[in-house]
Formats: C-alpha cells, structure tokens, sequence
C-alpha cells in the first residue's frame, strides 16, 4: 500500500504540485461564499468507482492540497507584498470497507491558519500567512448485485470554510481554497475495477458511476488503488525520470521574481500549426480518444517543446499537436 501512496504522490506532485501559479485552474474547492457553478468555480467534489474486496478488506482514503499561503516583506513596519507560496496538506482516513456498506462515514478536519514571521535584519522580517481552511470527507460505499461481490465507492470532498467577505475578488478567496485537490483510495485485499476499460460484468455499473470534477484511474500492478485527479488521466500513469521536470509548464504573465526560467512563450496568444491549422487559445480540437475540447493555452516546457492545455468540460488536459486535430469552425 505505500507503494501506491509514493506513486500517487510523485503523480499528483508532478501534475498538480509542480506547475504552481498564481492562475489555480485545477482541483480548486471554493469556501461556499465564493462558489458559483456559473464561473466554474466549485465547493465541492466527487467520485465513484468500483472495487472488489475481499474479506475483511480495509480502505485507505487520502485526501491531498494545497493550502495557499501569502509571503510579504516587512520592513520597518511596513508591509511589502511579494508573491503567493502554498503549504501540502494531507487528510488521512483508514476504516474497513464492511463499514462503509452499512453506514456513510463522515471525516472533518480543519487545516488552521497562522502567522510565521522570519527574521532578515535589524528592521527586516519575512512574513508567512496561512488562513483557515475547514472541510469534510464523506465516504460511502453500495453492493453491486450480481455473482462477483463487488461495490461502488463514493467519496465527496467538501470545503465548508465559513468565511465571507463580499466583493472580495478571487485572488482573495483562494486563501481559504483547497488547492489542487485530489484522492488516493487504498485497499490491503481486494482490487479496484477500470473505469476506462471495465470487465464485461462491470460494464453497467461502471457506466452508472458518477463523478464530479475527479477522473479515477488505476494505480500499481495489482490495481489495489485509485488516484482520482482533477485531470484526466489514463490507467497505471507513472512519472518518468525527465518527466517530472518536463511536465513543468511555464507561462509567462507571472512576477519577474518567479523561481523558474519563464519560456519564450506567450500561452495566451501563441499558436501552433497542425495539419496547416493555426492552433491558439480558443481553438476547437479533437483529442486521440475522441472527445472535443477547447485550447486554453499554448505552453513550452524547459526542453522547448510545446504542449496545448486543452479543456474537456470542467477538466484540463494537456497534449501534444500530434495529438490533437482541429476542428475548422
């Protein structure tokens, strides 16, 4: 089981961690104040997927984010905003899956704000700020009929952060965000089922699983875990040795004073030629599994190769222009 943690965690570092901007796109639970599905902007979210267990099984659910934190310069008592940081959060829950077939589990946890303050000079400090963050993990679980003895899983994350200052722009509000939420499900006896490419007696309930702003996709060789991300991505993904330096994006528009070489890139206007199509922000492509989307951005990694940052619905994905095709509008 904590080698499907560790692979969890360099996957969600690389994919979700990494590319830390001010812009958080991915995985964001708004407190219920901010939150308006119009914008796009949630307070909670969900998954299904399907296990077998086996007896006495024991589920390991783990909830992961980014806390934001605020960095300023205090320098004889005045304060100089600089830039925004983030904190890793983790929530742990751990109960046997007979449980959760007999009652609905609720887990609340609170991720507590506070002042750090670091001293640079005579009248110099570095000030660190976190604020509040509250939730709950509802964990749930429903036997499937049939021979083969499995159940559907249901885990919903909720941030119930009360906080409410009106007006107050985004930028604001992300202070008592989760950031780039995800889940990891465990499970010490038993196995989870494809999603993507579910077994002929699976078909039916994994068509009937519903999920909300997190994809699920298998982990490890013996699929005793999920990962369910804020982006879509394919069973077993694993992070290559470059790839977890390659996978982060640069963009410009950010402070000068930004810990990594910002690109010769402009995501939100460069454009890229597939198939003799000008590919930019806005463009409409086809993705290699056949759903539609629409390109956000066009960025560089630090090789200088170019990658699309495509939205499909409410998830973001990213692809090469060989793996995209344009649809002319």
């Amino acid at each position: 089981m904590t080698t499907a943690f560790d692979t969890a965690r360099a996957i969600g570092d690389a994919v979700l961690y990494r590319p830390r901007t001010q812009d958080w796109r991915f995985g964001v639970l708004m407190p219920p104040a901010f939150a308006s599905p119009q914008a796009g902007d949630f307070a909670d979210c969900r998954v299904e997927c399907l296990l077998e267990p086996r007896s006495h099984a024991v589920l390991h659910v783990r909830l992961r984010f980014l806390q934001g934190q605020e960095r300023v310069v205090r320098q004889d008592g005045a304060e100089h905003v600089s830039w925004d940081e983030a904190v890793e959060r983790e929530v742990d829950a751990v109960l046997p899956v007979a449980e959760l077939t007999a009652q609905r589990t609720c887990v609340p946890f609170v991720v507590g704000g506070a002042e750090r303050t670091e001293v640079l000079g005579v009248a110099d400090r570095l000030v660190r700020r976190t604020w509040t963050v509250t939730g709950e993990l509802r964990l749930s679980a429903q036997v499937l009929g049939g021979p083969n003895g499995g159940i559907r899983l249901r885990a919903d994350v909720v941030n119930n952060t009360e906080w409410y200052e009106p007006d107050s722009p985004r930028e604001v509000a992300l202070r008592h965000a989760m950031l780039a939420a995800h889940l990891v499900l465990a499970v010490n006896a038993g196995r989870f089922v494809s999603l993507t490419d579910p077994p002929s007696w699976a078909r039916a309930a994994a068509e009937q699983c519903e999920s909300h702003r997190l994809w699920p996709v298998l982990l490890g060789d013996n699929d005793a875990a999920v990962l369910a991300a804020p982006v879509a991505l394919y069973d077993h993904p694993v992070v290559v040795p470059e790839g977890e330096e390659r996978i982060r994006y640069v963009r410009r528009g950010l402070p000068e004073d930004v810990w990594w070489d910002p690109g010769p890139v402009s995501p939100e206007t460069d454009e890229v030629v597939v198939s003799g199509v000008a590919v930019s922000a806005g463009s409409r492509v086809r993705l290699r599994d056949g759903r539609t989307g629409t390109v956000h951005a066009v960025l560089s990694d630090e090789d200088g190769d170019l990658h699309l940052e495509v939205r499909v619905g409410t998830r973001y994905q990213y692809a090469t222009p060989d793996e995209v095709e344009p649809l002319r509008r």
